[in-house]
């Protein structure tokens, strides 16, 4: 069984400065785990190995913290 990709966001780029475009994955692995791999505009990239478990808390955080950030960003508009 190989990985299945789940998730995968890359952003518009390269931008001016950068060598390459970065990204963030993640990959259900055939041991059960899920594999976040990210690269950053220097070209580095990293991977760490997680449980179902511990997945799915950080992108509830991570859900949490962009729905914190639109609330903050749309009262700043408004004023």
């Amino acid at each position: 069984m190989q990985p299945a990709q789940i998730y995968a966001f890359t952003p518009p780029g390269p931008l001016p400065g950068q060598s390459y475009v970065p990204f963030l994955q993640a990959f259900k692995m055939p041991d059960g785990k899920v594999e976040i791999r990210v690269r950053n505009d220097a070209g580095e990239t990293n991977a760490i190995a997680v449980t179902v478990e511990e997945a799915l808390k950080l992108s509830i955080a991570l859900g949490a913290a962009k729905f914190g950030h639109d609330v903050v960003a749309a009262r700043a508009e408004r004023r």
